[in-house]
């Protein structure tokens, strides 16, 4: 390129070959042969967290005002599963990156260009952290288009350009200003705000098909609106402790955990140990060399409501994954469940996920083939508060809890009867379904705007009509 083109609207001063690639260029000339505008102009503001000093003001909780970071964004939505708390303290101090309906959210750091808009019907106040932008957009860009367009092919190039940093990629707010945002008509944006509210409907019935499996199963077990007791003493018998339990810490002995233990085994049909109705056991395998193009590598992540994130997953070598394979091959109805860090998530493996490679902060549960428990109650028992429980009280490490083969085999499981069982799995199902429709909305409303640049509004509209009849 000649140097006068590089210098013209480089307000970044980058003369690096990674901003000029060429499919960069393009993207740019293509945004710019439409009517457009710098989101700087096409918003009323643009607001990040304030001084990285606050951070040493804040207290995470575990309840109170969610407190959202970039992992919480992610396809278009925003996951509430995960979040940190802050109390309102805080929320006041933290005034600058409080969250307002029809902001449009954006990542700058880690998974740079995740985008997603704060629907009204949430519950308010809501803050987020230092890698979140909270747009608050003009009359003629409606937020619900912006955030389509981010995520699209086109949106999602550009957000590629801007990081700098040699090890954690970031992007700031006078970057952001420069984004160049192609602005088509009010009726057109509407359009995808409709597709959009439709795809955020369907992932609100797939939480509630979620939380109706963890009542039924609640319920079921007696465990329904169990809290933990303010009692804090438990006497036990020496011997006890260097029986079957080989433990001797008083967190092990904590009254509450042991009053879920004990409704677990009083369950009308039954109990077993997970180390009686499975057949094997193993810890995922280490990788530290990520691709483009290649094998699904399956971290704690990627696991969410029991489904795994394959799609979206970081991806190894294939090279190393055909030797990886044969220490930690997948069959379907396997149960993923993590072994250090957020211990409680669990997942069934299926069809699409057979190729994966397990990470090694997940173990691997094959059930046996006449085991009374099946695979989706199995992983929903152990993502619920009688499993949470149980895998924290027999985890140990004192910064990381972590939960070794040995112990986690010793968890009691209810035998729950055939009937339960069947409704669980459907409720599941059902869950599943309604988001993977989800999904695909949000990949139509991406495509439309895709369409629309490529081609025009007209043409957009067709493929979108042809794309939601029914």
């Amino acid at each position: 390129m000649k140097l006068s083109e590089v210098l013209q609207d480089n307000d970044v001063f980058r003369i690096d070959g990674d901003y000029f690639k060429k499919e960069y260029i393009a993207n740019e000339r293509t945004l710019k042969s439409l009517k457009w505008s710098y989101l700087q102009k096409a918003s009323n503001s643009i607001k990040s967290f304030g001084a990285y000093s606050l951070c040493n003001e804040i207290e995470y909780l575990d309840e109170g005002i969610p407190f959202l970071r970039g992992q919480n964004i992610k396809d278009g939505a925003v996951i509430f599963s995960d979040c940190l708390f802050i109390n309102e303290e805080a929320n006041q101090l933290l005034w600058k990156s409080e969250v307002k309906p029809r902001m449009v959210l954006l990542t700058m750091s880690g998974s740079v260009g995740e985008s997603a808009v704060a629907l009204e019907e949430w519950r308010y106040p809501i803050n987020s952290n230092q890698d979140i932008a909270k747009i608050t957009t003009a009359p003629n860009l409606n937020p619900f288009y912006m955030s389509a367009f981010l995520n699209c092919q086109f949106g999602k190039l550009q957000m590629r350009r801007l990081p700098v940093g040699s090890v954690q990629q970031h992007t700031f707010i006078w970057q952001l200003e420069k984004l160049i945002v192609p602005i088509p008509s009010d009726s057109f944006q509407v359009r995808i705000e409709k597709v959009f509210r439709a795809a955020h409907e369907g992932l609100k019935q797939s939480h509630n098909f979620y939380s109706e499996a963890e009542s039924l199963l609640l319920d079921e077990l007696g465990l329904k609106g169990w809290q933990p007791s303010d009692e804090n003493i438990a006497i036990k018998a020496f011997s006890e402790s260097f029986g079957s339990a080989g433990r001797l810490d008083a967190e092990f002995y904590n009254p509450s955990d042991s009053r879920v233990v004990e409704q677990c085994k009083s369950y009308k049909l039954g109990w077993q140990t997970i180390g009686e109705i499975i057949e094997s056991i193993t810890n995922g395998v280490e990788s530290r060399v990520f691709v483009e193009t290649g094998v699904p590598y399956i971290r704690v992540g990627d696991i969410k409501t029991l489904d795994i994130d394959s799609v979206n997953a970081q991806q190894i070598p294939r090279s190393e994954a055909e030797v990886l394979i044969s220490k930690i091959r997948l069959k379907t109805g396997d149960v993923l469940t993590v072994r250090s860090g957020s211990i409680g998530q669990a997942a069934v493996v299926k069809e699409k996920d057979l190729e994966s490679i397990v990470s090694s902060h997940l173990i691997r549960l094959r059930l046996k083939p006449d085991s009374p428990i099946r695979s989706t109650p199995l992983a929903l028992f152990l993502s619920t508060t009688p499993g949470v429980r149980q895998i924290m009280m027999h985890s140990n490490g004192a910064v990381v809890p972590e939960i070794s083969q040995p112990s986690l085999t010793q968890v009691v499981i209810p035998i729950i009867q055939e009937e339960c069982q069947n409704a669980l799995e459907s409720l599941i199902a059902a869950s599943d379904h309604a988001r993977e429709e989800s999904k695909r909305l949000l990949d139509i409303a991406k495509r439309g705007v895709e369409v629309a640049i490529e081609q025009d509004e007209v043409a957009a509209t067709r493929w979108l009509d042809e794309r939601l009849k029914g």
